[in-house]
């Protein structure tokens, strides 16, 4: 089983990579920073779980501001 660094997902997202690493200790995943592995089962659960929402938020936070400007 491979191992996947958090800067990576970051990387997958389009984020900063220490974003990522503060918003998976906050949910209680077990990183300590950036740097970190996760195993291929916990790293496809955050891209599901926690990259897609990251994603559709910065897609409305986008719409929300063109609307405005």
């Amino acid at each position: 089983m491979s191992r996947v660094r958090i800067y990576e997902l970051a990387k997958e997202a389009g984020m900063a990579s220490k974003v990522l690493a503060d918003k998976l200790i906050e949910l209680g995943y077990d990183v300590k920073g950036h740097s970190s592995t996760v195993d291929d089962e916990t790293a496809l659960k955050i891209r599901t779980e926690v990259l897609q929402g990251s994603h559709s938020e910065l897609v409305e936070k986008r719409i929300e501001s063109d609307e405005k400007g």
